[in-house]
């Protein structure tokens, strides 16, 4: 099963989690890493996951593949 974000052809459901993550937690690419850093300090990975379901209509997201994506932007971060 393929899935699409903004245009965007994605194969698997642990790429269209990371892809989503990324894109929430940087606001689209406008927020820098120490920006990110910072919304990572105050919300939960579950609490950005809702964030980014909301924010970008991710029906057919799988939550825990979605937690999982902030969880390791929240440990690529930390480096």
């Amino acid at each position: 099963m393929s899935y699409v974000f903004q245009s965007m052809l994605i194969d698997t459901m642990r790429q269209y989690a990371m892809v989503a993550a990324e894109e929430c937690l940087s606001r689209g690419g406008v927020e820098d890493e120490e920006t990110q850093r910072e919304s990572l300090q105050v919300e939960t990975d579950a609490e950005l996951a809702e964030d980014a379901v909301c924010a970008w209509n991710l029906e057919d997201m799988d939550f825990d593949a979605l937690m999982k994506a902030f969880s390791d932007l929240r440990m690529r971060l930390a480096a």
